[in-house]
């Protein structure tokens, strides 16, 4: 499991609660400890980029008896759980497609006292792409008619800090999802492709970009259907 960061570690003070389970006894932390470690084995990585892909969707299995017990106070202890774990997942800058679901049910598998995690195969939505800014590591997601900005100020969707990157510099847009439009917007020191300044530019499929040619930013487009294992 990765490393706990003091942020995770202030964050779960709050949760401090505790549920009985068969002879034990056990917090939300304790469970959100169970499903990060799960996450940490079933993260999607895509070929060359660092953006890691987290499972949306997990079953939390008790035995039947622990089940039973625990029946009335799972909505309380699914809010306290998810809360950690999504923090983990921000903290970690992964990508989760749709909103984190933690199913709770019950197996014939699980002795009393235990508890196993068993996460749903992450599944990217059709015209998925990403687009990461490689100085940085930062990244942004372009579902199919997302339009986004590049620039220097505040304004822009994402922001680069760089004197020679204008104050809107480029617009990205995913139009359907099979392809992307890289445009420049009247920038001073333009948007390059394969070393050739640009006014617009179509990628069909994953490829790289960048701005400025003094000290430049540059970024990888990532078509993610292309990278599904």
């Amino acid at each position: 499991m990765g490393k706990i960061t003091k942020l995770e570690t202030e964050a779960r003070k709050i949760f401090k609660k505790i549920f009985s389970l068969g002879k034990k006894t056990f917090t939300p932390e304790i469970l959100a400890d169970y499903i990060i470690n799960v996450i940490e084995k079933s993260l999607l990585s895509i070929k060359g980029i660092k953006v890691k892909i987290a499972p949306s969707q997990y079953f939390v299995l008790f035995s039947h008896q622990d089940y039973r017990k625990l029946k009335d106070k799972i909505p309380e202890l699914f809010e306290e759980t998810k809360k950690i774990v999504e923090e983990h997942i921000s903290l970690r800058n992964y990508v989760i497609f749709g909103e984190l679901e933690l199913q709770f049910t019950s197996s014939v598998k699980v002795s009393s006292g235990g508890i196993e995690i068993s996460p749903e195969k992450v599944k990217i939505p059709e015209g998925v792409w990403i687009v990461e800014h490689t100085s940085s590591d930062r990244y942004f997601l372009l579902p199919p008619g997302k339009k986004i900005t590049i620039g220097r100020e505040k304004n822009n969707d994402f922001i680069v800090v760089n004197e020679y990157i204008s104050s809107t510099h480029a617009e990205i847009e995913n139009k359907d999802g099979s392809k992307v439009i890289l445009t420049d917007l009247g920038s001073t020191n333009g948007t390059y492709y394969k070393g050739q300044k640009i006014k617009t530019t179509t990628f069909e499929s994953s490829d790289e970009f960048s701005l400025t040619k003094q000290h430049p930013e540059k970024f990888k487009v990532i078509k993610l259907s292309e990278q599904e294992k």
